[in-house]
């Protein structure tokens, strides 16, 4: 622990290290050199203790409170700022609090570091575990990273009992793990212009996009933020910052002065690349009768700069509670920020803390400041900042004026802030209603506790429940009639006769008004938040057509095992299974309507249930024909758990009537679909996850390479063209885009026609296929390409491959079928292939004129010329990123653009291969003036797992 400790301080320290960008990196690769080995040890030694969570626990979360996740943007104890203001203000309602630290704890397993931060249990600091314990700021979380961290929260969700979450997110780095906490609201609080920070990722800066997408709220602390963020979504509320008006209107025992009692001219906070050294050396020399104190943290060396003059002193960073002792010593309070856009969007914290105090601000011109009109005195330039600080002085101590700035900043506090906060966040009224139909046939005491769990566990206000009875006999059109008038959004349809479960549910489906629909037997027990993270899941995903949960009891692959006695505890080992899968699904071929949930738009799409089927067996199958028609998923959540008793009314049926209404409905539904295909029970083993993509996004269909049932993992949708990686054989939606051109030109030469390449007949044909493809195979655990091997296994498909060794002779054989080839001028006769395939390749072919016009050459009349590349489809022009002034010789190429390179199999050096261009719509006529004719699909494929990804499809027709 002491080393840990050290580990930590040491960290804080560098973060304070007054250095240039450069240099900190070289700082940062330095200390990772050296403390890499312990970490490794560490790591080796603690990856054979299984996780405990602390024995210490939390306060009980209270009724009708959700808890609030703060996933910080800096650890708590690095500064005392909005974060932790928020935090406390929260945690003083009665609300848990878990602080998510920006620091990570480099650890093999999923768990928690935890820190009591108050003496009610109800605020916390968590360091998550992940290994290597990445930095936030500068990368997104890798899959391995991601994974563990979602397994992490997961352990932290089971010790806290969390049954409501508000995700309160400060950083877009969390964006991956935050959105899928079950029954969790996200809100993301913008409160900086990321991309003004130097070392902000592009990556982070995506994934803040994403967040704009997916959130729930955004909030902004300014109008300059919320008119940006107001550019992607409406749903956003300005809650600026505020001031700890307690600290700082109370006057300190001990107040700072000056020798010869010296007037001064004060500033605290970050010393940073937006503080203005010029600005304040100005002052210190139109003012050398007064002291310029700066207290905070010089990062930045400013004192190299500004040391030099006689009136500038540099206290360093001091405590949250020192900083009364200083600003009550202050006559002048400056905000001395350079004009910049990162500060253009900033709302500072301390103009409020200076205001509590009754102090004079002197500020640079920011949008911020017309809040406070009169109360601060703002410049436009030099001259006016030196002007207003001479004004003050002269009289700096105007009771009345005094008196008006603490009454502002007495109604600008962060309780205020965190009441705003509240009313915003916690409001239900943008979530989207769901109609829940309950079908009843007898068996009243199921349908009581089915509705009394949909009462106390749904935990969501917009929810409106709909009960069909069948004429039942045994009571429970009497209690519905009692039922439906003791609470809001209910409503009863008593039907004379058993029209069955298809009609009933129609009745109750078309009465319905929700956004999303959901079938519910009356002989299940649901859990805590069920509703809003089957919601989620479907909102996260467009292209999932029906949900359900996982359960005890059913006849497919939703059924876990699970042991329980009784529901209370039913609810807590659910929950352990529960909150150890947040955000995970899995493919099913057809969801039992024992829970089923879906949007009024698939409902719409796909119309009612079939009433061919009476009183039930195979409308769930037939509906879920009908939605696979629509090319829309069909999945089970495994972060949602709903107790089952199974078929309670079809129980009452005597055995015979039951066999002979599923023989008669099974006839029916194979009249329409085909053979039935039985369900199946999977174990957990079946439907795991591999260690890599663990607790990963993904999509589930059927792969066109391997010909598998699959899921395709994600992390990041704006990457979906080189991830959705297959579970099965490793591909990526950019292979799967190949693969289906690969299979369209097959059947367009011989005729043959195959759902994935795997399936393709392995008899032998009369007249073979000659294929050229410019990538090898390769096989990485996160990622494959099987594409040549598998066409090597077709007896009518000849495979020729090639790689570029420039030292090696052109034509080699570098291995079978592997040839030594420069596409600019290739060693193979004229019309040798019938398919030639190049994946992204072009971008990096120096004279890719000559290598279409190669291509062209070797390929037979009639022939496919399969090609994907980095392009942009909205420009009419290619960019040039190397001109080429010589085609004989590269020395005398020029560089347009900074350097760009993409890792490839072919390469002998760790930078990749550099790429000359990046493509427009031009690239199209110049293989058409060359003889093709061009076909470009970019269409999502969702039942293949090929989302935004291109595929050039090019017959050669001259």
């Amino acid at each position: 622990m002491a080393a840990l400790r050290l580990i930590q301080t040491t960290r804080a320290i560098y973060h304070r290290l007054p250095l240039p960008s450069p240099l900190k990196k070289t700082v940062r690769w330095a200390y990772n050199r050296f403390i890499d080995p312990y970490r490794a040890i560490r790591r080796s030694l603690v990856a054979r203790e299984q996780f405990h969570p602390p024995p210490v626990r939390p306060a009980a979360q209270q009724a009708a409170m959700p808890d609030y996740f703060i996933w910080g943007v800096i650890d708590w104890h690095f500064r005392h700022q909005r974060p932790q203001q928020l935090a406390h203000a929260l945690a003083a309602t009665g609300r848990r609090v878990f602080y998510l630290s920006a620091c990570l704890v480099d650890d093999e397993r999923a768990g928690f570091d935890l820190e009591p931060l108050d003496l009610a249990g109800c605020l916390f600091q968590i360091k998550l575990y992940a290994r290597s314990a990445p930095e936030i700021y500068s990368t997104a979380p890798g899959m391995d990273t991601l994974s563990q961290l979602r397994a992490s929260v997961g352990e932290l969700l089971e010790w806290a009992d969390s049954r409501e979450v508000i995700c309160l997110v400060q950083h877009p780095f969390w964006h991956h793990v935050a959105i899928v906490l079950p029954n969790s609201r996200v809100i993301y609080d913008c409160m900086d212009h990321h991309g003004g920070f130097d070392n902000t990722a592009q990556e982070i800066l995506s994934l803040e996009h994403a967040l704009f997408r997916n959130a729930d709220l955004i909030v902004t602390t300014s109008e300059w933020l919320d008119r940006s963020v107001g550019q992607h979504t409406e749903r956003r509320a300005l809650i600026r910052n505020a001031g700890d008006f307690e600290h700082f209107s109370r006057q300190p025992a001990t107040i700072y002065s000056e020798q010869r009692s010296r007037q001064i001219i004060g500033y605290y906070g970050a010393i940073a690349e937006w503080f203005d050294q010029g600005l304040i050396e100005a002052v210190a020399k139109r003012f050398p009768e007064c002291c310029i104190l700066l207290v905070g943290a010089d990062t930045v060396n400013a004192q190299a700069r500004l040391g030099r003059l006689p009136n500038i002193k540099f206290i360093g960073e001091v405590s949250y509670k020192a900083l009364p002792h200083y600003l009550y010593g202050f006559d002048v309070c400056l905000l001395p920020f350079k004009v910049i856009p990162l500060t253009l969007a900033t709302n500072p914290v301390k103009v409020y803390e200076y205001l509590s105090a009754g102090k004079a601000v002197v500020s640079v011109d920011l949008p911020e400041m017309k809040q406070f009109g009169e109360l601060v005195r703002v410049a436009a330039d030099t001259d006016g900042f030196l002007c207003a600080i001479a004004d003050v002085l002269a009289d700096p101590k105007n009771p009345a004026i005094i008196s008006d700035r603490q009454a502002f900043a007495s109604g600008q506090t962060w309780k205020h802030r965190m009441e705003a906060l509240i009313s915003h966040g916690e409001s239900a009224k943008d979530e989207p209603k769901v109609s829940v139909v309950v079908v009843t046939y007898n068996n009243l005491d199921l349908t009581r506790a089915c509705l009394a769990s949909l009462d106390e566990h749904s935990n969501y206000p917009g929810l409106e429940i709909i009960v069909v009875d069948n004429a039942s006999t045994d009571g429970t059109n009497k209690f519905l009639s009692r039922w439906v008038g003791a609470g809001p959004d209910r409503r009863i349809i008593l039907n004379d006769e058993n029209r069955g479960f298809a009609a009933g549910n129609n009745q109750g489906l078309a009465a319905a008004t929700g956004e999303y629909l959901v079938i519910l037997n009356n002989d299940t027990y649901v859990t805590p938040g069920w509703v809003r993270t089957l919601v989620r899941h479907l909102q996260r995903d467009k292209s999932l057509g029906l949900i359900g949960p996982v359960t005890n009891n059913i006849g497919n692959e939703a059924r876990i095992h699970i042991t329980y006695k009784g529901m209370d505890e039913m609810i807590r080992a659910s929950a352990r299974h529960t909150r150890r899968h947040i955000g995970q699904t899995f493919p099913l071929r057809t969801a039992a309507f024992f829970c089923v949930m879906m949007s009024r738009d698939v409902y719409q799409h796909t119309g009612p249930l079939d009433e061919a089927f009476g009183r039930g067996f195979f409308e769930d199958d037939d509906y879920c024909r009908r939605v696979d028609r629509l090319g829309l998923r069909i999945v089970c959540a495994d972060d949602v758990f709903v107790h089952h008793h199974l078929s309670a009314s079809f129980n009452k049926l005597k055995s015979r009537d039951r066999e002979t209404l599923f023989e008669r409905n099974k006839a029916l539904y194979e009249a329409k679909w085909g053979p039935w295909i039985p369900h199946t029970y999977k174990t957990r083993d079946d439907v795991s996850v591999p260690k890599i993509f663990k607790n990963t996004l993904s999509v589930s269909g059927c792969c066109n390479v391997c010909g598998k049932n699959a899921r395709f993992f994600y992390t990041n949708a704006d990457l979906w063209r080189e991830s959705l990686t297959c579970e099965h054989c490793r591909t990526t939606s950019r292979y799967r885009s190949i693969t289906r051109g690969l299979l369209d030109a097959i059947k367009e030469l011989s005729n043959v026609t195959a759902d994935s390449i795997s399936t393709l007949p392995r008899t032998d044909l009369p007249n073979k296929l000659r294929v050229y493809d410019t990538q090898c195979p390769f096989y990485y655990e996160g990622c494959a390409y099987p594409l040549p091997d598998l066409l090597k296994e077709i007896p009518w498909i000849d495979v020729q491959l090639s790689q570029y060794k420039p030292k090696r002779r052109l034509g080699e054989q570098l291995g079978t079928g592997v040839s030594n080839q420069n596409l600019e001028c290739l060693t193979f006769d004229d019309e040798s292939f019938d398919i030639i395939v190049t994946s992204d390749v072009m971008e990096h072919v120096r004279l890719d004129d000559r290598a279409h016009r190669e291509i062209h050459r070797v390929l037979r009349f009639g022939g496919i010329y399969i090609f994907t590349v980095p392009h942009h489809r909205s420009w009419e022009q290619t960019l040039i990123r190397i001109r080429i002034t010589d085609p004989d010789d590269p020395s005398k190429d020029v560089h347009l653009l900074p350097p760009e390179y993409h890792g490839d199999a072919n390469g002998e050096n760790d930078l990749g291969v550099i790429a000359y261009r990046t493509y427009g719509r031009d690239i199209e006529s110049h293989l058409t003036e060359l003889g093709f004719t061009v076909d470009y699909y970019r269409e999502n494929i969702s039942t293949q797992g090929i989302f935004d990804t291109e595929l050039y499809y090019c017959r050669k027709i001259k």
